[in-house]
C-alpha cells in the first residue's frame, strides 16, 4: 500500500481499502507512523526511529532499549543495546534481531545490557545516537 508524507514531515500510510461505514474518502492506515525528519540512513536502507521501538517493545521480555549507530571503515553498523526483564537473555535477543532483519531487511548487533545500566528516556529520538554525526 501507498506511504505518502504530508507538508508537515509525518510519515502516513494511504488504506487502499473502502471504509466498512461504507464512505469513500481516502483514509489513513494506523494514523501517523513517523516522522520523515526523524530518519536515519543505515546501510542504504532509511530507518525510522518509532519502527525500530515498536519492533523492540513488541517483545515483553526487553525492559529498556537504547540503539548506537557507527561507521566502521566505510560500513555503518547498528548496535541495539537491551535490557532483558527476565527469561532467556540470549533467546530474546535472537528475536529482537530477526524481528528487525525481517521487517527493515537490515543486519543489526544485538548487546545484553546489564539491568538498569541503560538511561530511561521519554522522548524517542533520545534511544538513538547517531555517532556518524560526530566524526
Amino acid at each position: 500500500s501507498p506511504v505518502i508524507r504530508y507538508r508537515t514531515g509525518d510519515r502516513v500510510r494511504l488504506a487502499s481499502s473502502n471504509c466498512a461505514c461504507g464512505r469513500t474518502y481516502r483514509r489513513l492506515e494506523g494514523g501517523v507512523i513517523g516522522r520523515i525528519g526523524d530518519a536515519l540512513l543505515v546501510r542504504g536502507v532509511l530507518v525510522y526511529p518509532s519502527a525500530i521501538e515498536d519492533l523492540v517493545r513488541s517483545f515483553s521480555g526487553v525492559d529498556e532499549f537504547a540503539v548506537d549507530i557507527d561507521r566502521r571503515g566505510e560500513m555503518d553498523e547498528m548496535t541495539v543495546r537491551i535490557e532483558v526483564k527476565n527469561g532467556e537473555a540470549g533467546d530474546i535477543s535472537s528475536k529482537v534481531e530477526r524481528a528487525i532483519h525481517e521487517a527493515l531487511g537490515l543486519r543489526v548487533k544485538m548487546q545484553v545490557a546489564p539491568r538498569g545500566s541503560l538511561p530511561r528516556f521519554e522522548f524517542k529520538a533520545q534511544r538513538f545516537t547517531d555517532h556518524r554525526m560526530r566524526k
